[in-house]
């Protein structure tokens, strides 16, 4: 196995922008494209990454098994709601993953496109004061999900192409997103490896 050159996350920018295109050349019929790009980066804690975060975020752990996944925004949303709620969801779902334009490598642990949700076991009943405002049936893909296992730790870029999409300008904005969003986690992590690039590895 050889290392590559590091990848600066410019480059998965650029990345990001040619599956935009594609994207959105898919999307001319006139369904959205997911689109999603993923790498290898420099581990970082996952508690001290969501703690960090601001806005739409979630963290899942499972410490023993020194797997983690913390995602932050959401590229894409699915919500529905009454009796059938879960079905509706899970139907649009297959139907967008069906269609995504994705790029990985085959060692990433979860391969995109990466939905998580939840939904109401009884939509129909009274609901705890804690779930008001959430719909019955509920699934995003994160805009930016961190997955860490014993042996590596991956970032997806998610976003949704249209055929009014400007691929240029959406890249950059979920660059520049990104990096403020490091910026914030860096200083309050242990790990200091430099999150400006990222190393890939040949398959």
């Amino acid at each position: 196995m050889t290392t590559a050159p590091a990848l600066p996350l410019d480059a998965l920018a650029q990345r990001l922008r040619l599956l935009l295109a594609e994207g959105r050349e898919a999307a001319s019929w006139g369904r959205p494209v997911l689109v999603s790009a993923a790498v290898p980066v420099p581990p970082l804690d996952a508690v001290t990454l969501f703690e960090g975060a601001t806005g739409e975020r979630f963290l899942w752990e499972h410490p023993s098994e020194g797997f983690s996944l913390v995602g932050i925004g959401a590229a894409a949303r699915i919500t529905a709601s009454g009796a059938g709620s879960l079905g509706q969801v899970a139907g649009r779902w297959r139907d967008l993953a069906a269609r995504a334009v994705t790029e990985t490598l085959a060692s990433c642990p979860i391969p995109g496109p990466v939905g998580l949700g939840g939904f109401a076991f009884a939509p129909v009943s009274p609901r705890d004061p804690d779930w008001e405002g959430f719909p019955d049936a509920l699934l995003l893909v994160p805009r930016f999900l961190f997955v860490s296992d014993a042996d590596s730790s991956w970032l997806t870029v998610s976003a949704l192409a249209t055929p009014e999409c400007e691929p240029e300008e959406a890249a950059a904005a979920a660059s520049a997103d990104l990096r403020r969003a490091l910026a914030e986690v860096e200083p309050r992590s242990r790990q200091r490896e430099p999150w400006g690039e990222v190393t890939l590895e040949d398959e």
